[in-house]
């Protein structure tokens, strides 16, 4: 499976939303929707396009990537596990609002 196929799919999930519904979203029929969460296509250019275009997805990718650079401050001695903490919980806070 794709990554971004399994990033769609995640979007789906958060927003409890179904293949035709996400298809519009995106502006793809339900069945081509259907074939490419089944693996059967892989999804155009243009179709990622819309993707990183839809509410959210940028806010999520970058609060994904600062969590990631936390934990690498971490795991290299560069910041303690509190500070390490206490940024996340930033995030997390952040996030909500």
């Amino acid at each position: 499976m794709h990554e971004i196929t399994k990033k769609i799919k995640e979007y789906m999930e958060e927003r409890n939303l179904n293949q035709q519904e996400m298809g519009k979203l995106i502006g793809v029929s339900k069945s081509h929707m259907s074939k490419i969460m089944n693996g059967h296509q892989d999804p155009g250019s243009r179709m990622v396009d819309k993707y990183y275009k839809l509410p959210g997805i940028k806010e999520r990718e970058a609060i994904e990537e600062a969590r990631q650079v936390i934990d690498d401050l971490w795991l290299s001695g560069q910041i303690d596990e509190p500070a390490a903490k206490e940024l996340v919980r930033a995030l997390q806070y952040d996030s909500d609002n």
